[in-house]
C-alpha cells in the first residue's frame, strides 16, 4: 500500500537505482495503463504480434530501453492475459 509509505522514504528495487514514493506511483501507473491497454487489446482480437507492433505509449517508451525490454514486457503480459 503506497499510502502507508512516508513522502521521503526511500525504496530499493530489486532491480536500478534508489527510488522515491514518485518514482514507486510512476511504475504502479505505468504498469496498470499498460496493462489495460493489452488487456483491451486482446479482448479486440489483436494478436501478440499486433501488441508488439503497437507498442507502449510514447511516455514510456524509455521504460523499455533495460533487462526487461518493451516486446519482453509485451510478451509477459499477453501471456498472463490471454490464457484467463
Amino acid at each position: 500500500m503506497v499510502s502507508v509509505i512516508p513522502a521521503d522514504a526511500k525504496i530499493i528495487p530489486g532491480h536500478g537505482a534508489l527510488a522515491t514514493k514518485a518514482d514507486l506511483i510512476a511504475t504502479q501507473q505505468m504498469l496498470a495503463e499498460t496493462t489495460e491497454l493489452v488487456r483491451k487489446a486482446i479482448a479486440e482480437g489483436q494478436t501478440q504480434a499486433q501488441i508488439r507492433a503497437a507498442g507502449v505509449p510514447a511516455k514510456y517508451k524509455e521504460w523499455g530501453a533495460g533487462f526487461i525490454n518493451t516486446n519482453r514486457y509485451l510478451d509477459a503480459v499477453y501471456n498472463a492475459l490471454a490464457t484467463k
